[in-house]
Parts: structure tokens; sequence; C-alpha cells
């Protein structure tokens, strides 16, 4: 089992938003959270991902996710929100780097790693482009293929399978990226890795 869930509760604003939520997530799979607006998919998305306090025991690789640190944290789950918000005036291909930050890895290593993933989701056009300048589809690619990055880094150092929490990828992006983004997933589970997609 990549992560295991038991008895997850959450309530704000007075509402309960997660109530006795348990299950576990295993590598290779793709698992898509559906319901209504306000069901509390985001809200799971986020309690998962250590951005939200929840009561019950969420761990990850058997390990308490809670006694993860920032960098081993990032080592095992990627995270795409859904409305990324970047205040820091960095081009494309130093937004993909920070996925790189997390790992062992030279520099001409963080290079190569960023090239190829600018390659393969063939946004060579937007590598020296203000991030904050590109429209809400485009940022999204980017922050797909940054997410992405983390990921395969997971394999590339032996971290083992990692969880890959995806919440509305698709909102902005058009058939053909839709398209793509379902591939890249494949592709994810196929390596091990487990998606988590609202």
């Amino acid at each position: 089992m990549v992560m295991t869930l038991k008895n997850l509760n959450l309530i704000r604003n007075g509402k309960r938003v997660l109530h006795n939520i348990s299950g576990e997530l295993e590598g290779g799979k793709i698992i898509a959270l559906l319901g209504p607006n306000g069901a509390g998919k985001s809200t799971l998305i986020k309690s998962l991902a250590r951005l939200l306090e929840c009561e019950g025991d969420i761990q990850l690789h058997g390990k308490v996710l809670a006694d993860f640190n920032a960098e081993e944290l990032a080592q095992n789950l990627a995270y795409l929100p859904q409305q990324s918000q970047l205040e820091f005036p960095l081009e494309v291909d130093e937004v993909l780097s920070l996925a790189t930050l997390p790992f062992s890895l030279t520099r001409l290593q963080q290079r190569q790693q960023v090239k190829r993933v600018i390659s393969d989701w063939n946004i060579g056009s937007l590598a020296q482009k203000d991030f904050r300048q590109l429209s809400g589809g485009e940022q999204q690619r980017c922050q797909i293929a940054r997410t992405y990055l983390q990921l395969s880094n997971m394999t590339l150092e032996g971290q083992g399978r990692g969880i890959w929490l995806l919440d509305e990828p698709a909102s902005s992006l058009d058939l053909e990226h839709q398209q793509q983004l379902q591939r890249i997933c494949r592709k994810a589970a196929n390596e091990g890795h487990c998606g988590v997609i609202v």
C-alpha cells in the first residue's frame, strides 16, 4: 500500500466535510474522486497533501504522514491545486526546476530533466516566459508538468511509489491536452505510482 486512510473526519465552519473516510491507495492505480460541489473532494485531497489537518490517521509507506518533514514529503508526494498562485517572477523553466529540488541531483541533471519535461509536454515555446503572464491553460500545463517531473524523480531516485494528487487538473485544458494528461496519468500508474484525481 502506498497510502492508508483511517477514520478521517473534518469539520469546517460548523459543517462536517469529511466523515469517517477510510481506504487504501495502491501503487499502479488512478483513483477518481467524484461527487457534487461541496462534497469534500478538494478537502480530502488537501488533507492527503497535509495542507489541512483532519482527525484520523493517514500513513504514507507505513509512516504517519505528520511525521514526514517537508523534504521527505516532497520526495513521496506531488500535489497540484485547483489554481496555482505563483507570485514570484519566475520563468517557466525555473518553475519546472522547483520539482528537482527535493532530490539529490547535480545542476546538470536538473537542467537535463527540465529539458526533457519541456519536450515531453511540448512547452518549449513557453520555457523562457514569465509564468505569471501565461494563460490559465498554459499555467496549468506547466504545473502538471512540474508535478509529473517531481513524481518521475521519485522513480529515478528509488524512492518507491509516489502519490500524485491532482485537484481538477483538466479544468483549464483543451481537449488535446486533456488527452495528453490521460496518457501521462496512465504512464505514472504503469510506473507504480498512485494518482488521485478530482
